[in-house]
């Protein structure tokens, strides 16, 4: 599910655990693990959407300005998700 939380920026939760998409921490590195975390309101659980003009989009987190991630998915199974530079 995503909310709208205002100025173009949303939260992305998970229907069956009620949590959000939350950058660990608040980290703004590179390779910062993503999480589900219970609503807190703050700007590392905050996104906001762009197409890239491709029919592909990036989901940019609001407190780093890094894109969600999932490269290493590809290297090892079962890789958690982190940010990097877009």
């Amino acid at each position: 599910m995503i909310n709208d939380v205002g100025n173009g920026y949303y939260n992305i939760v998970n229907v069956n655990s009620n949590m959000c998409l939350d950058v660990t921490a608040g980290s703004t590195s590179n390779g910062a693990l993503i999480q589900q975390w219970g609503y807190a309101g703050s700007y590392n659980q905050q996104w906001t959407i762009e197409g890239t003009g491709d029919g592909y989009f990036k989901i940019i987190n609001r407190n780093s300005g890094k894109c969600l991630d999932d490269s290493r998915l590809y290297q090892q199974w079962r890789a958690d998700p982190t940010i990097y530079f877009c």
